[in-house]
């Protein structure tokens, strides 16, 4: 199973998710939700974009690994997150790590 197929799977039948960046928490834990609009891959990049006009960004051949209501992102060679309140943040190394309600 390919990221996209691995992630589609996971947020299937949920609404409410919760990340942590590869720096920490993104606001404060559990007070924000937020909702998947559309997954997206190519040969380039996977797209995840959330309803509240935050979308991630990931480059490089990714691994997922699903943790019960965890789902990790790791080894990805760049990670952009954006927000469009704030400007883009990149990542080299670490994990995103999505939480579904």
């Amino acid at each position: 199973m390919n990221a996209l197929d691995a992630i589609n799977a996971w947020v299937d039948g949920y609404d409410s998710f919760y990340f942590f960046l590869p720096d920490g928490p993104y606001g404060r834990p559990f007070d924000n939700q937020y909702s998947i609009d559309k997954i997206e891959m190519d040969e380039v990049e996977l797209n995840i974009y959330f309803k509240e006009g935050v979308s991630f960004c990931f480059y490089g051949d990714v691994e997922v690994i699903e943790d019960y209501d965890k789902l990790i992102i790791s080894k990805f060679t760049k990670f952009k997150f954006e927000d469009v309140s704030e400007a883009a943040r990149y990542y080299d190394y670490g994990e995103v790590i999505l939480t579904r309600f």
